[in-house]
């Protein structure tokens, strides 16, 4: 099964690049844009990006993961969304990127709370 994630705002081309290497559908939200789809999981790297996407009339499906990348949006998360919400520290935006899916294929695989960081056939760059 392939996931589909949700990447609140815009993402830097290295990111992308990454992601699609990974063979990840994803999608990013822009500023105001209502999306009709749902996806297995949100990530979210700021409290700005939680509020435009809410703002916009979009709530994550029930049951999906939602991901941020740190307290004050984690913070946002919990007071927008009824979702269970996990922080992932990342230094930076394809960092916490990686992490995330990293977290939410492992969560996939066996509901685990650590993420497996056994997958020998990711492409790190």
């Amino acid at each position: 099964m392939t996931p589909s994630i949700l990447i609140g705002g815009k993402l830097s081309q290295e990111t992308r690049k990454w992601l699609v290497n990974q063979d990840v559908k994803f999608t990013e939200h822009v500023d105001g844009q209502w999306l009709n789809e749902g996806f297995d999981a949100y990530l979210f790297l700021t409290s700005t990006d939680i509020r435009h996407y809410k703002e916009a009339g979009n709530m994550p499906m029930p049951g999906s993961l939602v991901l941020t990348s740190g307290e004050h949006s984690a913070l946002e998360a919990y007071k927008a969304f009824p979702n269970e919400v996990r922080i992932i520290n990342g230094d930076d935006e394809l960092t916490f990127v990686q992490y995330s899916y990293l977290h939410f294929i492992g969560a996939l695989r066996d509901d685990a709370r650590e993420p497996d960081l056994r997958y020998e056939n990711l492409q790190w760059e």
